[in-house]
């Protein structure tokens, strides 16, 4: 069901009028996003979606929050393993859902 919702969610954007970088920064990190199995390196995925929001947002301006959540989700997969051993909670799905909106 939630792969129906993903991919729904995809093909209705990439209909619209919406710019190319936020439209494939999408479909990279919905890659992800519509499998259950997602590992510390996996989050190496998620850089082709910051390059593309980076774009994006020098052409037309970061919001006040975007930089820092941009930051977060490059530095994540160093600390993803680290975190996880400690706490036992798995933060690749968390980084990447924060990437995706």
């Amino acid at each position: 069901m939630l792969g129906f919702a993903i991919t729904s969610g995809v093909a209705w954007l990439w209909r619209s009028t919406a710019a190319l970088e936020l439209k494939a920064a999408t479909l990279a990190v919905a890659c992800l996003l519509a499998t259950p199995y997602v590992l510390d390196y996996d989050l190496v995925v998620p850089g082709v979606a910051i390059a593309f929001l980076v774009c994006h947002g020098i052409a037309r301006g970061f919001h006040g929050y975007e930089i820092s959540v941009l930051a977060v989700a490059w530095i994540m997969p160093f600390v993803a393993r680290t975190i996880m051993a400690a706490s036992g909670v798995p933060l690749g799905p968390v980084t990447l859902q924060r990437c995706s909106r």
